[in-house]
């Protein structure tokens, strides 16, 4: 199976269907943050929300949640998971496309098979304290648990440790959970690979051990990534644009 991985959309709508369409895949994952790019308004909100909802009920489609999307969602229940760009009006507009069924939708995480160690894909990253309590070589099954609470807590109205906001977000906690931490904070984890977005900048960033290979894909939307067989690819929307145009 192909798999195009979209990082950070922000409101740039045009720009991830141009990917979509030009680059062959069989299944779409998204890494969440579909809202709030902060020179953009209602009227853009509107259009993000009417293409995520398509997104969500499309098959072969996978949308995680970010922070952004979070602040939407459920931050009327849980103050404490609004964050900047949010805003009333936009809230208004896009809960007059994303139903409270599209919401349940959303997934905290994804997994890649990439054979001996497997990619876990959230939209921020997990940090290897939220593994304190797991059995040696049981990370799945203790990752699948903790994000499938965390998520029963969110729709609660009720704070979790892996949703929580850190210090380096102004938030309560030392580290932030897999919508909040930025890359700066993720130490690798040996036998496992991750993928996340979230933190913004001009070049796709790695940390690597032997045992642990991890990406960060958020570029403002400048790369993608392909994964098949095993193997990870970072792509560039300007290549697969300019190939285009040379078609």
């Amino acid at each position: 199976m192909r798999w195009l991985i979209l990082p950070d959309i922000h409101d740039k709508i045009r720009r991830a269907n141009q990917i979509i369409e030009r680059e062959p895949h069989d299944h779409l994952l998204l890494l969440g943050d579909f809202f709030d790019d902060f020179r953009t308004g209602v009227t853009d909100a509107a259009d993000t929300a009417r293409q995520v909802k398509r997104w969500l009920n499309a098959p072969n489609t996978t949308c995680l949640l970010g922070n952004h999307d979070m602040s939407y969602g459920w931050g009327r229940q849980n103050r404490r998971l609004i964050c900047p760009g949010y805003d009333a009006a936009k809230w208004i507009t896009v809960h007059g496309s994303v139903s409270s069924r599209d919401w349940q939708r959303f997934k905290l995480h994804a997994w890649l098979d990439g054979g001996e160690r497997p990619w876990l894909v959230t939209h921020a990253g997990l940090h290897a304290t939220c593994l304190q309590g797991a059995e040696p070589g049981k990370h799945l099954e203790f990752i699948d648990k903790v994000c499938a609470d965390a998520w029963d807590c969110l729709n609660r109205g009720e704070h979790h440790f892996l949703l929580g906001r850190g210090l380096s977000r102004s938030g309560d906690q030392k580290i932030g959970g897999i919508n909040w931490m930025d890359w700066d904070e993720l130490v690798p984890i040996p036998g496992l690979n991750q993928l996340v977005g979230h933190t913004p900048a001009q070049s796709v960033r790695n940390k690597s051990l032997p045992t642990s290979e991890n990406i960060c894909l958020d570029t403002n939307l400048r790369h993608y990534a392909v994964f098949e067989d095993g193997r990870l690819q970072v792509k560039s929307y300007d290549d697969l644009m300019g190939a285009a145009t040379a078609k």
